[in-house]
């Protein structure tokens, strides 16, 4: 894909999604009840307003002058996930009430709204690979970028096989799976497994990012300290939030740890965005870094 082209699809999207940002969670904000805390508020304003336009920008500014840059594509995939998901969720949540039949469309719907969050968490581990260059720090690693991809597709395909699919509405909208063959303690187990695994990739990606560092030249280390900041911050509100149990509730204490984790969550696109404006990410020309000598 050429420079030019990739620039015009990177900020079509980005201007669709400042169009849906201001619109579509603008009236679900507007639309809450009046005694809903203002704390509460302004977390879901974060999360839903400000996150995507920031992963937006962040990599329209990579693919737009360094299209062949892996790191941009992958931050649009959580862009992408807003895009379709936001407006998905919220057609579930309207009809959970009425307790549809499980017809083809509505089961393909519930199946996709229970495994797009994948679009988020497995960008983020890529991004730990991937950062600054948009390729891992030897070619050794090119290994986890593939198990993370497969990992994710494994989650998609068990996602498709319990006897029931549970939309995690409110109320509850459990739907029948006619091509269903797992029973909730197995599914239980499996996804038990699943997360253990997760958790052994994202150490992977996290030792990844160091080994770049140690045979990254001083630039490219200012470039990783940024992201290193944020996920440090990242992993402070989250461990934080529920070590201490706050997390997700409603209540004072969950409220503000919903405003902190959601600037934390933007923090990493941010940082990245710091990186290149400041140190020139995006004049990297990656065939002349990919000859550099390393370091044994």
């Amino acid at each position: 894909m050429s420079r030019r082209t990739a620039a015009w699809l990177v900020w079509s999207l980005y201007g669709l999604i400042i169009c849906l940002s201001t619109i579509w969670p603008g009236v679900g904000l507007l639309g809450q009840d009046g005694s809903t805390n203002a704390l509460y508020l302004v977390g879901e304003a974060v999360i839903s307003l400000a996150a995507p336009v920031v992963f937006a920008i962040v990599a329209a500014l990579i693919v737009s002058r360094q299209p062949r840059n892996t790191l941009g594509w992958v931050l649009m995939v959580p862009v992408g996930l807003y895009v379709v998901g936001a407006p998905i969720a919220s057609y579930i949540e309207n009809l959970a009430p009425s307790s549809p039949e499980p017809t083809v469309p509505i089961l393909l719907i519930v199946w996709f709204n229970n495994w797009n969050w994948l679009m988020l968490i497995f960008p983020l581990l890529l991004i730990l690979l991937l950062f600054p260059n948009g390729g891992p720090p030897t070619p050794v690693w090119r290994w986890v970028g593939v198990a993370a991809i497969a990992w994710a597709a494994l989650f998609v395909f068990l996602a498709a096989l319990p006897q029931q699919i549970n939309a995690g509405t409110t109320p509850d909208l459990v739907l029948d799976n006619p091509i269903g063959v797992l029973g909730k303690d197995t599914v239980e187990r499996l996804v038990g497994v699943w997360i253990g695994c997760l958790l052994a990739l994202a150490v992977a990606c996290a030792v990844a990012l160091f080994v770049g560092y140690r045979r990254a030249n001083d630039t490219e280390r200012e470039q990783i300290k940024w992201l290193l900041y944020a996920c440090a911050v990242f992993l402070v509100v989250y461990v934080g939030g529920f070590v201490s149990g706050l997390g997700g509730t409603a209540s004072l204490g969950g409220y503000i740890w919903g405003v902190f984790f959601g600037l934390s969550v933007i923090a990493l696109p941010a940082a990245i965005g710091i990186a290149i404006l400041r140190y020139r990410l995006y004049d990297i020309d990656l065939d002349s870094i990919r000859e550099l000598p390393c370091e044994p």
